[in-house]
């Protein structure tokens, strides 16, 4: 929170670090406010939620009606807040009497002011609190190793934070996306959802159509599930990746140094129907994780089963384009020019695809040539 980087706008081509200045505080990159948590009126939502959200009713000793009928069924109450200004009829339970505009309007501030930051709490307790430790000891084991076959320390951990920011990051991941259009135009709503929302009636200020809210409603309650370790589409990534891939950890040539990006994690689906991850971890090392095959089996492979590579200066050009072509609004340096990143003075457009399709191919046939 105390640092600063350099952060280069995706469709800039001439970088300019003498005129133009490109610096920015760690604090603030990429934050939005209130970007995990749920008020009333949210689509997902528990019954703890609703109580907490509608707890100011009870304080106040108020009834509510919609059309003439009394709801106190919290949950009711959230999925019909909506219509609140319209609908929703205001008592004094002591003696049923309509409350004024004022309060009404009064009321509904109150409510709103309540938010349940659960998730941004699960993350900040079970992965980003731990993150600095995970990289420190990362970096350790790589500085310490020279041997090919290294021990995976923290697989576990890095594979949690990796795929929790291949979500949590914008846009979604792409396969999400395709279900999604996909299923909205099945149903015929995809026009529907698409329609802008009221600045008053937005639940977040970021999201503009009811399609947006749609679709962080949904990551919202994967988030959830994900963080409780109870299923769900990320848990399930996560899982596969455990169960199935090696990881390949990824050193800079000395002077040099790998870049990130507002969307760090690159995910690569090839057409043989299998996917890589390419993960940026520290400005010297980085991770491609892929399907470790029929020889990666047992639990000893995820305890022990680390690929080293050290690169040369020519691989890590390629892999830092990968990140950057990768990027939803810009890449980020912690160096003051290029040197270090990319080949010659200017950025070149290098798709990362194949680069880890190549390195992968090469990766395999080293491992075969051990095991003979």
């Amino acid at each position: 929170d105390k640092t600063n980087i350099f952060f280069i706008d995706k469709n800039e081509k001439n970088i300019d670090f003498i005129n133009k200045d490109y610096d920015e505080k760690t604090k603030k990159l990429g934050r939005i406010s209130n970007f995990y948590s749920r008020r009333a009126g949210a689509l997902f939502r528990t019954k703890e939620d609703c109580n907490k959200y509608f707890k100011p009713i009870k304080a106040h000793s108020y009834t509510v009606k919609i059309e003439g009928k009394e709801i106190k069924d919290t949950l009711e109450l959230n999925d019909k807040f909506y219509d609140y200004d319209e609908k929703w009829d205001i008592y004094y339970r002591r003696n049923n009497e309509l409350i004024s505009d004022e309060l009404k309007e009064s009321l509904k501030k109150e409510i709103l002011d309540i938010h349940n930051r659960s998730l941004e709490e699960g993350w900040n307790v079970l992965l980003e609190r731990n993150w600095p430790d995970v990289r420190q000891q990362l970096l350790s084991a790589v500085n310490n190793e020279t041997k090919s076959l290294i021990h995976a320390v923290k697989r576990k951990e890095l594979i949690k934070f990796m795929v929790s920011l291949n979500w949590r990051t914008i846009p979604a991941p792409k396969l999400l996306l395709s279900d999604y259009n996909t299923i909205l135009q099945e149903l015929g709503i995809k026009e529907l959802l698409d329609n802008t929302i009221d600045q008053e009636d937005r639940m977040y200020p970021f999201i503009e159509t009811f399609s947006e809210e749609q679709l962080h409603n949904i990551l919202l309650m994967q988030y959830d599930k994900f963080l409780k370790n109870s299923g769900g589409i990320i848990f399930k990534e996560y899982e596969l990746i455990y169960n199935n891939m090696v990881i390949e950890l990824l050193v800079a040539p000395n002077g040099y140094e790998f870049i990130t990006s507002d969307k760090p994690v690159c995910v690569y689906e090839h057409k043989e129907n299998y996917t890589e991850y390419l993960f940026p971890n520290a400005p010297m090392l980085a991770c491609v994780v892929r399907n470790g095959g029929e020889e990666f089996k047992t639990e000893d492979d995820k305890k022990n089963y680390y690929v080293l590579t050290r690169l040369d200066k020519d691989k890590l050009f390629d892999y830092n384009e990968a990140i950057k072509n990768n990027c939803n609004k810009g890449y980020i340096l912690s160096q003051k020019t290029l040197k270090p990143y990319f080949k010659g003075l200017h950025c070149r457009n290098v798709a990362g695809k194949g680069v880890l399709a190549q390195h992968a191919q090469l990766q395999t046939e080293r491992r075969r040539g051990q095991a003979e």
